[in-house]
């Protein structure tokens, strides 16, 4: 069996059909459609697409701010109103394994919620100058299985959603060659 080291061991992300491990079905998985049924491909910022690095940032800069807030608070004994929740940031970690016939299982990791419980995310297989699919899954799961891929190069990437909205796709978490 061919594929990516997972972050489970070196068979793979454990949970995927025919992978070495647990194994076990992941629910139906398959073809939802066309990312982004009104024609966009992810979450926009003002300027385009949200730069994965630069989400980074922000969210680095949100973290030290609740760090500060809480500082304040303990020291002034005060208590300020927690932020509204934002969208989710995009996963930042993938793997992806081949199992034959088509099959192909992604994980990833990595959303931060942002003030809201993540419900669901989207994980969209893309192939190279073809065709996209997309599924969803109910969080917190983090593995999806693809069936039916056609032979060719395929790109996965993910975006997740919460109470506040759906976050901008991740980069490229992983690519493969059927």
């Amino acid at each position: 069996m061919t594929g990516v080291d997972g972050p489970q061991g070196q068979d793979g992300p454990q949970g995927c059909k025919g992978v070495e491990g647990e194994g076990g079905p992941l629910g139906q998985g398959g073809p939802m459609g066309d990312a982004g049924q009104d024609g966009s491909d992810g979450a926009q910022g003002p300027e385009g697409p949200i730069d994965p690095a630069l989400q980074i940032l922000v969210d680095q800069l949100r973290a030290r701010i609740d760090d500060l807030v809480s500082q304040i608070e303990d020291c002034c004994n005060v208590t300020v109103p927690p932020p509204a929740p934002y969208p989710p940031s995009p996963p930042t970690n993938g793997a992806v394994q081949h199992l034959g016939a088509g099959i192909v299982c992604v994980t990833y990791a990595g959303a931060v919620e942002n003030g809201a419980a993540i419900t669901h995310c989207e994980i969209e297989a893309r192939e190279a100058g073809g065709a996209t699919v997309s599924v969803l899954d109910a969080a917190p799961l983090s593995l999806k299985e693809f069936m039916n891929l056609s032979p060719g190069t395929w790109t996965f990437r993910a975006r997740c959603t919460n109470s506040a909205g759906t976050g901008a796709f991740s980069g490229i978490l992983a690519a493969l060659v059927i």
